[in-house]
């Protein structure tokens, strides 16, 4: 059964980092979990790393008031937004100290904006975003558009499943993971399968697509039943992320759960790439 008792939100001080902030905190509420802001001044050595300069020249003791500064707004940053969290200061490259802390303190869930502010921070977080969803097994939480429903009171009601059926191990693994959320929230669930084999740029023959249809959704009720897993489940033909983002809307879905590997530096949904449908999606995404 899904259990999500540490959520952890890195944070930028950035308006989409705020939003992402105030989502952590309103599913902080809804799990019963507690929720730790992260804020990693980059090292040196980092900013070098990220900007592509062989040198950067700063004293330590500009480094000591930098990260002075840093905790100061941190705690503000936290106390206006999430008070009853806990708040963690790092030095270093983001990532590494990202890692670190959610393998070390037994994190569940990490939730994330998909870009920060201008110049420096917004290639920051943005490729952050990128290398937390390639490189980490733990689920995260994400979207382009979740300062849309920071205000909002939390609700999910209706859950998303988006399935490749590419790969029939980690759809049972996705699938079971939105069960599960499913179940822990009381909501609904749609397993949602928009076939590859359908070029949406071309006549299909509609026998051959209905066969199509018949033989995914076959393959979607055997992994209900291998699952335990009970879904309404929507097939329909057409670009990928654009179906999808359709569906959810339709189906006035709160909340989509993807799958994502590391194969080959990206996720994906079938052929939609998985960074793409984020973005496009109308509702939070939970990743797994």
């Amino acid at each position: 059964m899904l259990s999500i008792k540490h959520i952890l939100t890195p944070v930028d001080f950035s308006e989409r980092s705020e939003a992402a902030v105030i989502e952590a905190t309103r599913l902080a509420e809804l799990f019963g979990a507690n929720l730790t802001v992260m804020h990693v001044e980059p090292s040196l050595e980092a900013h070098a790393a990220y900007r592509g300069l062989a040198q950067v020249e700063q004293s330590e003791k500009t480094q000591l008031e930098a990260s002075r500064r840093a905790e100061a707004q941190l705690r503000g940053f936290a106390a206006k937004l999430a008070p009853k969290a806990s708040t963690v200061l790092a030095e270093g490259d983001p990532l590494t100290r990202i890692e670190e802390h959610a393998k070390n303190h037994a994190v569940d869930l990490i939730v994330i904006g998909t870009h920060g502010r201008g110049g420096f921070r917004r290639f920051l977080l943005g490729s952050l975003t990128s290398k937390l969803l390639h490189d980490m097994s733990i689920p995260m939480a994400t979207g382009a558009h979740l300062a849309d429903h920071a205000v909002a009171p939390l609700k999910i009601a209706h859950v998303g499943c988006a399935l490749g059926l590419d790969n029939m191990d980690d759809c049972g693994r996705i699938l079971r993971w939105a069960g599960d959320l499913a179940q822990l929230v009381g909501a609904k669930l749609t397993v949602i399968h928009v076939p590859h084999d359908i070029d949406p740029g071309s006549f299909t023959d509609p026998e051959t697509s209905k066969a199509q249809r018949d033989n995914a959704a076959k393959h979607i009720a055997a992994l209900c039943e291998k699952t335990g897993v009970t879904a309404d489940v929507v097939i329909e033909g057409g670009a990928a992320m654009d179906t999808v983002a359709e569906i959810l809307a339709a189906k006035h879905c709160d909340a989509l759960v993807i799958g994502r590997t590391g194969q080959q530096g990206l996720f994906r949904i079938g052929h939609a790439d998985g960074y793409a449908l984020i973005r496009r999606s109308p509702v939070p995404v939970f990743s797994v």
